[in-house]
């Protein structure tokens, strides 16, 4: 519930962590999570879990801050259907498939996105 109430809060704070996905990055790093609030409720203070959260959204940040507006774009619509087709966004979008095409291309040389499956697989964000 913690991490839904935090997404909901930096998403109405600024837009752009609707392209961040902080639920993934807490999963990546669950087991330092995990000791990072153990730590917390021991010692009665949060200024450790604060400090490896916001490491984890800085990365996060400096791994997607190069993305172009369309790019940024795709990913938004991925993050709301991961199954959706370059067709759809290229509707959605107002762009050529080509360049959702070479969009999503770049996206997953720069380790930002991964297919999974083939032509009814699915998108995964990876931050």
């Amino acid at each position: 519930m913690g991490r839904f109430w935090q997404s909901l809060i930096l998403y109405n704070w600024n837009h752009y962590f609707s392209i961040i996905p902080i639920e993934s990055i807490i999963r990546d790093k669950q087991q330092e999570y995990y000791k990072v609030l153990e730590k917390c409720g021991e010692c009665g203070e949060s200024t450790l879990f604060i400090e490896f959260l916001l490491q984890s959204i800085l990365e996060a940040i400096n791994k997607v801050g190069n993305l172009s507006d369309n790019q940024q774009k795709i990913l938004r619509q991925i993050k709301l259907n991961n199954k959706i087709s370059a067709s759809k966004l290229s509707d959605i979008i107002g762009i050529s498939k080509r360049k959702i095409e070479e969009n999503l291309a770049k996206l997953k040389e720069q380790g930002i996105l991964e297919r999974i499956g083939g032509t009814r697989g699915c998108w995964k964000i990876i931050i």
